[in-house]
């Protein structure tokens, strides 16, 4: 068998909540990264067999955001797409999902992502769909509710210190590890590594 190999990369910048691309969606992002990804790689849109794009954050306009992704990009409405949401890790595990299909000659170009805009995550209410007899009903902030774990109702920011005990991670380590990622990302930078992005 050939090996797999990632053709190319493309990615949108990073922005703050509320801020410059508070009203992209998740699938307007996921869209310019695939035609950018296309037009960079001239690769023929044809030989596209599958789109797989991660989003914990999905939104009812676009249920399975892969593929409105797919579609809004221009590829055949053929190509098959799906979503994953593995939390943080969910764009990593559209990836390694590509590479399982291509593994198992299911398919040989799949282009896999992910995507996320957290400002588009709405406020809900969920108990007045039938009505309200008595009492008020609430909105729920869905950016901290999914930044909950649902299970032992802790937020991420806390998961992180548990780690941080469990794993005896100093402060000192943290910042060290910090230090030396600006460090890679000013030098990658000033040696042009990042100019097409």
């Amino acid at each position: 068998m050939d090996p797999i190999v990632i053709v190319g990369g493309v990615r949108t910048p990073q922005g703050n909540l509320g801020g410059a691309l508070k009203d992209f969606t998740n699938q307007k992002l996921g869209e310019t990264v695939v035609r950018a990804l296309l037009e960079r790689t001239r690769l023929d849109p044809k030989r596209v067999e599958e789109v797989i794009f991660g989003c914990v954050g999905q939104q009812s306009d676009a249920a399975n955001v892969a593929r409105v992704i797919a579609l809004q990009a221009g590829l055949r409405k053929e190509v098959t797409a799906f979503t994953v949401a593995r939390n943080c890790a969910s764009g990593l595990q559209a990836i390694v999902s590509a590479a399982h299909l291509i593994l198992a000659g299911e398919a040989e170009v799949v282009m896999a992502g992910g995507t996320e805009c957290m400002s588009s995550y709405p406020y809900v209410s969920r108990d007045t769909r039938f009505g309200k007899k008595l009492r008020h009903s609430q909105l729920v902030d869905t950016i901290w509710e999914g930044l909950t774990d649902p299970v032992c109702g802790q937020v991420m920011g806390e998961t992180a210190e548990n780690l941080v005990s469990e794993f005896k991670i100093s402060r000192k380590d943290q910042d060290e590890f910090s230090a030396l990622s600006h460090q890679r990302a000013f030098r990658a930078t000033r040696e042009g590594k990042f100019r097409d992005e």
